[in-house]
């Protein structure tokens, strides 16, 4: 039979939310930036991102944005750690820039198939602390909408909208809050092929809208 001490501590490995995070394929500039990712802290993220806008940590970016989403809700989790420190933690990723990309951690951790469901995951879990703590739906709002290069990201609203178990995430938020999300749209510039397109998609509907 398996100890109590045991029990408590399989229950607490992965705890619903989390991310499971296989680094590979990372260069040696990126091994050193990441060591030790599973105990890293909020300042540790700062300090990070701050490293992030030097050269050659490309290889590693992907992964720091995985490992953001999990300190921010290893944040949350802890009662120690004041809201306003895991506010600026996520407004300085949103607003940070990967050397050579111009992305943000979070953009450059592709939010597609696998990625996408991994995230939900993640927002499931952080937007329960709103229960407690209303100012977390305000984080929850910000991240779904927020476009860090001017027309040319895809908010993560966007990318999440047809992602399986997302409606969880938005039926947690305050009924005003939800309508607003329903009503938000953004631009995106096309210039991939040297075009001038701009279009205007709903957030959540999938679909362009009327400029």
């Amino acid at each position: 039979m398996m100890s109590q001490t045991s029990a408590e501590m399989n229950v607490n490995i992965n705890p619903p939310g989390y991310m499971e995070i296989y680094i590979k394929h990372v260069t040696e500039k990126g091994k050193k930036l990441l060591n030790g990712w599973e105990r890293w802290s909020l300042e540790d993220v700062n300090r990070t991102l701050d490293v992030l806008k030097e050269p050659g940590h490309r290889s590693a970016a992907q992964y720091v944005g995985q490992i953001i989403f999990n300190v921010l809700l290893k944040a949350a989790n802890d009662p120690k750690i004041p809201f306003e420190a895991i506010e600026k933690t996520l407004f300085k990723t949103l607003n940070a820039r990967v050397a050579l990309l111009d992305k943000n951690p979070f953009e450059d951790f592709v939010v597609t198939g696998e990625d996408r469901g991994k995230v939900c995951n993640f927002l499931k879990a952080f937007v329960k602390h709103g229960e407690d703590d209303s100012r977390y739906y305000g984080l929850v709002y910000k991240m779904l909408t927020h476009q860090s290069r001017k027309n040319k990201t895809f908010p993560l609203g966007f990318q999440m909208a047809e992602c399986e178990g997302f409606d969880e995430v938005l039926n947690k938020l305050p009924q005003k809050m939800q309508t607003q999300l329903w009503q938000e749209s953004f631009y995106y510039d096309d210039d991939e092929w040297d075009s001038d397109d701009r279009t205007c998609y709903s957030l959540l509907e999938g679909r362009s809208v009327r400029m």
